[in-house]
């Protein structure tokens, strides 16, 4: 007997969250900017509850990785906009999320939205997008740019880039075939 949960809708109701969040947070006074992004640590339950609970969907498989990176981008935008990052060290820092985001577009144009359900969490992804946040937090906290942890979050970004960069280039996110739901 296959029990259906009638919660199977959160991890869908948070990922759209992070998008709505994504839109509004430019444009959010910066007395709350930190709240928001406090949230978005929260609404990340949506991957514990997929994994422990099995509430996968197709609609959560493709809006959640593009909803990570819009969030993503939207913040580092607006910081760096506030802050006095450097272009070439703002490139560097979201250089991963660029790589991921115009990949799965392109992907996704040539195969349809089902590709997206072949590109898996990499841990050096995760890793980046964890130093990103603690990253903008410490931003909005101190009111200045950590430098030493800005310098670590850009190079992790571009190895995860690389990493990224690679397996699009051997074709591993395209062929359904291959075992690409490894977190490795």
């Amino acid at each position: 007997m296959n029990f259906e949960s009638p919660y199977r809708f959160i991890p869908n109701l948070l990922t759209t969250s992070r998008v709505a969040i994504a839109a509004y947070y430019p444009f959010a006074p910066y007395s709350i900017r930190l709240f928001l992004i406090m949230a978005v640590i929260f609404t990340h339950i949506d991957i514990f509850l997929v994994l422990n609970f099995n509430w996968h969907s197709k609609f959560g498989k493709s809006l959640g990785p593009i909803a990570d990176k819009l969030l993503l981008l939207s913040v580092a935008i607006t910081t760096f906009y506030t802050s006095a990052i450097p272009a070439w060290k703002f490139f560097l820092l979201v250089s991963k999320d660029i790589v991921v985001l115009a990949a799965g577009l392109t992907l996704m144009a040539k195969h349809g939205v089902e590709v997206l359900h072949h590109i898996p969490y990499r841990r050096l992804g995760t890793l980046t997008i964890a130093i990103q946040l603690a990253l903008f937090i410490n931003y909005l906290q101190a009111g200045v740019m950590n430098s030493h942890l800005l310098h670590i979050a850009m190079l992790i970004s571009s190895l995860s880039a690389i990493d990224y960069g690679i397996r699009i280039v051997k074709g591993e996110f395209v062929n359904p075939d291959k075992d690409n739901t490894s977190r490795a």
